[in-house]
């Protein structure tokens, strides 16, 4: 009996230690994405924005009270990144650039830029760099370029095709590459504010490549902090 009780007083200890102490990770966030391809590969160009909130659990249970009447919480973290897959039929690479967006992508000869305006960048097999003045007058200045013209779906089977608004695709979605089928799949639920991507190579299962949450959710620690210390979000790798 006395050992019963000391068990009873033992977990009313470590619940209130939890209560006061134990930290709980939410996150808001979202993927855009746009697909660039060719006859032999495909780039997937990924913007992802995510808000971050840590919470002992009194704080959120105080913090319950306001949003039951419409206020929102200040963020405790807000961060991007622009997330790269290229794709060809054997396999998928993944490369993240931390607090990186760009609203279009412009494929040109071998080379695809990327765009929001301002300044021209492209993209350097790992990374982003800055493109040359040359570069930025053949591909901006002389064509006249606005955010409207550029972000514009093209389908060209003898060059570049590029797919834009990623939450607009088709359910399942095809591209050739090398004479190969790679399939797309996107699914949206709970009123498109979840969203998911898989893609399947020849003769291989589908793997998840992207998936995001506009509301409010529980995740671990460690991908927290992976996400908006790294700027590199766990939920977005390829598995």
């Amino acid at each position: 009996m006395a050992y019963k009780k000391r068990t009873a007083q033992a977990l009313v200890i470590c619940a209130i230690v939890a209560v006061f102490l134990f930290q709980l990770h939410f996150v808001d966030d979202w993927v855009g994405g746009v697909l660039v391809w060719n006859s032999e590969e495909a780039y997937l160009f990924s913007g992802w924005s995510g808000l971050g909130y840590h919470f002992r659990v009194m704080e959120l249970l105080a913090a319950l009270v306001p949003a039951y009447f419409g206020a929102s919480t200040a963020p405790d973290e807000n961060r991007g990144c622009t997330i790269v897959f290229r794709i060809t039929p054997a396999r998928i690479e993944r490369y993240v650039v931390p607090d990186v967006g760009f609203q279009a992508y412009i494929p040109k000869g071998k080379t695809i830029y990327a765009w929001s305006g301002g300044p021209l960048w492209k993209w350097a097999g790992e990374h982003f760099e800055r493109a040359t003045s040359e570069e930025e007058r053949e591909v901006i200045e002389i064509p006249k370029a606005t955010m409207l013209s550029v972000g514009k779906d093209i389908s060209d089977p003898h060059g570049w095709s590029v797919r834009n608004s990623l939450s607009g695709w088709p359910a399942k979605s095809e591209v050739d590459l090398g004479g190969k089928p790679i399939f797309f799949y996107v699914t949206l639920g709970d009123l498109n504010r979840e969203i998911s991507v898989d893609v399947q190579l020849p003769n291989r299962e589908r793997k998840r490549i992207l998936r995001a949450k506009s509301k409010f959710h529980l995740v671990g620690g460690r991908e927290y902090q992976r996400a908006f210390r790294d700027g590199n979000p766990s939920w977005t790798d390829v598995k």
